[in-house]
């Protein structure tokens, strides 16, 4: 009997033993997933997926990713028709924008030319527009203020006088030009006494002129100041009577001569233009005279 338990004392002490050494071997060996495999026709096997292993008490500590749920059948329920909603209405959003910034540039473009095909420009300024800046102009008028009571009537050197006037208009406000004017001035028989004296004037003048164009609505006001030689001519015949002896006496000057003035202009059309002349002569005698002019540009 003592024999007896002695053998199962050491027979359990082996057994424990081998339990022990044989423990941590298994932990420590890499763990083999099991397959199983499938007879296919013909004899041969194909071994099957392998079974995952089961989750251990280590691996709860790393994080697993969650997978992506499929997408639904209609797109409604998942995060990718979500996304592709999104996708839509950023195409849809960029599309719009995109519209709009083509359509932008063909906005412009008309907006340009609309601004091209903007109505011409207004009399007053259709000068530079259509570059007519020379000009040409009839005067014809009278000088007043310079007559004086001769043989019972009035005498005045200036009277009816005419002119021309060319010019150009470096800007379209600064004019630069020239003048001629001629006064007929006044030719009468004077009796003195017994005798009859014939006597006659006349006045001309020219020289440049310089003015400055302001715009009045359709009207063009020019101030200027012409600047130049004038003449001044007289002639005086006597008779003395029944011999018809006679006297003549006949002479002319040269002055300095000075006229500032006014013009007003009206363009009657893109060529012709009307309008009057107001100006204050200073030739040996003073004279203010108003003349009617006309003319055409090119």
């Amino acid at each position: 009997m003592k024999r007896f338990v002695t053998r199962a004392a050491a027979a359990l002490g082996l057994s424990v033993a081998f339990l022990a050494t044989s423990a941590p071997a298994q932990q420590q060996s890499p763990s083999k997933k099991p397959t199983t495999t499938t007879k296919k026709k013909g004899g041969k096997k194909k071994p099957k997926k392998p079974v995952g292993k089961p989750v251990e008490m280590g691996d709860l500590d790393e994080p697993v990713a969650a997978p992506a749920p499929p997408p639904g059948p209609t797109g409604t329920a998942s995060t990718g028709s979500t996304a592709t909603s999104s996708g839509s209405a950023s195409v849809s959003a960029s599309g719009s924008a995109s519209s709009s910034a083509a359509a932008s540039p063909t906005s412009d473009a008309h907006d340009a030319k609309s601004d091209v095909e903007a109505p011409g420009p207004t009399p007053k300024d259709d000068r530079d527009a259509r570059d007519k800046r020379f000009s040409a102009a009839l005067l014809v008028g009278v000088g007043i203020g310079n007559a004086r009571p001769c043989g019972g009537g009035t005498c005045n050197a200036y009277g009816l006088g005419f002119g021309l006037r060319g010019g150009y208009e470096i800007t379209h406000h600064l004019y630069v030009g020239g003048a001629f004017v001629y006064h007929l001035g006044f030719s009468r028989a004077i009796p003195v006494g017994p005798f009859t004296s014939q006597q006659s004037a006349s006045v001309l003048y020219f020289g440049p002129e310089l003015g400055y164009n302001i715009d009045a609505g359709p009207i063009v006001i020019r101030p200027y100041l012409g600047i130049g030689l004038g003449i001044l001519s007289a002639s005086v015949t006597s008779g003395f009577g029944a011999n018809g002896t006679a006297a003549d006496t006949s002479g002319s000057g040269a002055h300095f001569a000075l006229w500032p003035g006014v013009t007003g202009l009206y363009p009657i059309n893109q060529t012709f233009f009307a309008g009057a002349d107001l100006r204050f002569a200073i030739v040996g005698e003073n004279a203010l005279s108003l003349f009617a002019t006309g003319g055409l540009r090119f």
